[in-house]
């Protein structure tokens, strides 16, 4: 009976230190899996701000071209903004 219990004892002792060690790869593995995400967020964040530079930068060339191609600022300016007009009634981007 002694040697029962002691074999239940660490029965129950060798079960809890497996769930244990479960538990805790469990939760090693949610925060990896969280890292990831935030690192793709991250990233995605990073995509979208740089990509609305480009646009912005893109504009500004466009008007300075316009200006060069009119031959002087007033000009290029009043067919900048002819554009830019156009472009906000109509369903294409500019």
């Amino acid at each position: 009976m002694t040697q029962n219990l002691v074999l239940n004892v660490l029965a129950k002792d060798k079960t809890k230190q497996a769930f244990n060690s479960v538990r805790a790869g469990l939760t090693n593995l949610k925060a990896s899996i969280f890292s990831v995400q935030s690192a793709l967020v991250g990233i995605g964040g990073g995509l979208v701000v740089r990509s609305l530079l480009q646009v912005g930068s893109e504009v500004e060339n466009l008007g300075i071209r316009f200006n060069f191609l009119f031959g002087n600022v007033k000009e290029g300016q009043k067919a900048f903004k002819g554009l830019t007009e156009f472009a906000s009634k109509v369903p294409f981007s500019l």
